[in-house]
């Protein structure tokens, strides 16, 4: 049933041109198969915990009031409920994943460039480590950002995520 529903969900989005893509296996085998592909850094990306799939209607009407007041008094959203909490707290591991993910490519991709222009490794590795340390995810100071998703005991979440 779940590889009928992500069929069905990717018609649409296929049809929008859009990239993104459902995925109905577990994050473990979606790892698994990534490691066989030899993409070692997705995998890492998919090394984290799922997203919890519902709120409740009470709950994301209460979490889509707090963002609303965010925007509108330009502050950041704090969530207002413990699941709330949970979800906002998984997206933002995810979402940090990624642009660390988005870095290390572009340092790999520099790396390799720098190589193929005959710079020496040194040279190369230089220039790749100053652009993945000079990185900022989405705008913002990425390791402030890391640190306050991944706080607490054993790098989970504070919003008392476990695994």
């Amino acid at each position: 049933m779940r590889g009928l529903w992500a069929q069905m969900g990717i018609m649409p989005l296929e049809r929008a041109g859009l990239e993104a893509r459902v995925d109905h296996r577990s994050l473990e085998d979606q790892r698994a198969a990534a490691l066989e592909r030899g993409e070692e850094l997705v995998a890492m990306t998919l090394d984290r915990d799922p997203e919890i799939g519902k709120l409740g209607p009470a709950a994301n009407a209460m979490e889509r009031k707090a963002r609303r007041m965010a925007e509108h008094n330009g502050t950041d959203y704090t969530p207002v409920t413990q699941r709330g909490a949970q979800v906002h707290g998984v997206r933002q591991q995810r979402s940090l994943m990624a642009d660390l993910l988005s870095g290390m490519v572009q340092a790999r991709n520099i790396y390799m460039a720098a190589r193929e222009a005959d710079a020496s490794r040194l040279s190369a590795a230089t220039e790749a480590a100053r652009a993945l340390f000079s990185f900022r995810g989405r705008g913002h100071d990425f390791a402030a950002s890391f640190s306050r998703a991944y706080q607490g005991e054993g790098g989970r979440a504070a919003a008392g995520l476990g695994r």
